[in-house]
This record gives structure tokens, sequence and C-alpha cells, in this order.
């Protein structure tokens, strides 16, 4: 299996239900494949909910959502303002509810859902909303992790500067004070560092091809179950070797 050739792999606790949702950044689409959230979209060996709908599938199935950018799903207002980000949480949110209220009639024992989020850029402050929209569940019943990869709120060195009231994404998204937060850095330059192309040889993309295998790894950490048949072919790690002197 892919997990065995992962050195030092920290899988979390097993749990009853599961759901893994990624949000793209501002002008990126899920499908048509834009950056690698969409290729990990669709690696995701889960059952799709994207549409909204409840059921439809055994409790012990994982789940998957995506959500293109908030510049593709409303315009304008998305691009400059992020509108949709907290609507497109509480799409989650209502997943979220329906899969606890099916925990809590069909097993005897408490069993918790564990619920992975993967966003870029403004993909990345959806994340920290879809936080703050399920702070209100106890940790007992719900666990929650969330990967941020550079995250962007579109307002930070403008308007912000003037939010005496905190509405803007900068204020609004930047409470995190009951999460644990761990920092890293990587290569490349924003999405660039998420392309989709030159993953394989001859010529790889090295940025792009360790944010792959980190993410990668982060998921397979957090219990998201993926298509090993086409992960371990998306990716190939060559040895460097140094020019002849």
């Amino acid at each position: 299996m892919a997990a065995d050739r992962e050195p030092f792999l920290q899988m979390r606790s097993n749990t009853k239900a599961h759901l893994t949702v990624f949000f793209e950044g501002t002008a990126n689409t899920i499908e048509p494949l834009t950056t690698q959230i969409g290729l990990f979209f669709m690696l995701t060996d889960a059952f799709d909910v994207s549409g909204g709908s409840l059921g439809g599938a055994p409790l012990e199935q994982p789940r998957k959502m995506a959500f293109d950018g908030c510049g593709v799903t409303d315009g304008f207002c998305g691009t400059i303002c992020a509108k949709g980000l907290r609507r497109q949480c509480r799409m989650v949110r209502r997943q979220v509810d329906s899969l606890l209220a099916e925990l809590k009639n069909n097993t005897a024992e408490q069993s918790k859902l564990r619920v992975n989020a993967v966003g870029l850029s403004r993909g990345g402050i959806a994340c920290s909303y879809l936080a703050q929209e399920m702070a209100d569940i106890p940790a007992s019943s719900c666990e929650l992790s969330l990967l941020l990869f550079d995250p962007v709120p579109g307002d930070l060195l403008t308007v912000a500067q003037l939010d005496f009231f905190r509405l803007t994404n900068t204020s609004a998204s930047g409470d995190m004070s009951n999460c644990m937060v761990e920092e890293e850095v990587t290569l490349g330059c924003h999405q660039g560092a998420l392309q989709i192309h030159d993953l394989r040889g001859p010529v790889i993309d090295l940025a792009s091809a360790m944010c792959f295998l980190r993410i990668r790894r982060w998921l397979m950490e957090c219990g998201t179950p993926l298509d090993h048949n086409h992960v371990d072919c998306t990716v190939k790690v060559h040895h460097l070797s140094l020019p002849n002197p």
C-alpha cells in the first residue's frame, strides 16, 4: 500500500463518518482542473455530495465536497469581496449536521465525525470561515482538520486598514483562537506551486511535486481515502544526479 511507503506517517484515529472538503482559489474551477485542489478532489475515493444532497450513501462511506473559486461562483463581488465563501461553508455545515444526526441515530456507542478541508488562496479563507461555522460543535462529536495553502483575504493592505468594525475578510477570518496552528514553508509562488502539469518526468516542477507529496501525506494522515491506483502514478520522484564536473 502507498501508506507503507510513506515514512513516519502519523495516522489519526479512525472515525465512523468522514467528510473531505476542497475550496479552490478565486478564479479557479474544480472541473476543468485548474490546480491540485481539483486533482485531489478527483483522487479522493468518496461519495460526491458537492451538489448539497443529504444521505444517498451508507454512513460508513466517506463523502467529499468541492467548490469553485468565489470569483467563478459570484463574479465581480466574489473576486473583489470574496462573496460566496460563507455560503459555501453553510453548505458544508448542512452536510455536517446531517452526518452528525445519522451518527446519533444509527450508532449505539458515541462516534466522531471527521471533517478535513483543503483550501487555496481565497479557499484558505473559506477554511477559516468553516472553522468559525463549526465552532459550536463539541470536539467529542466532530474533529476538524484544515490545510490552508497560502490563504489570501484580498483586502489585507488597503481596505482592512480602515476596518473599524472588523467586517473585512482580513479581520473576520483571522480569529483562529480555538485552533492548534502549524505553519510550514514550501517552495513556489502561490498557486504556481500547485500546478497539475509537470508532475511527472522527464522534467519535474520541483515546487509542485513537493506540494503534491505534502498534501497527499496530510490527507492520508487525516484519513481521507485516496485512489492509490492513480495517486501513485501521478508524481514520479527521481533521484537527482549531479552533472559531471
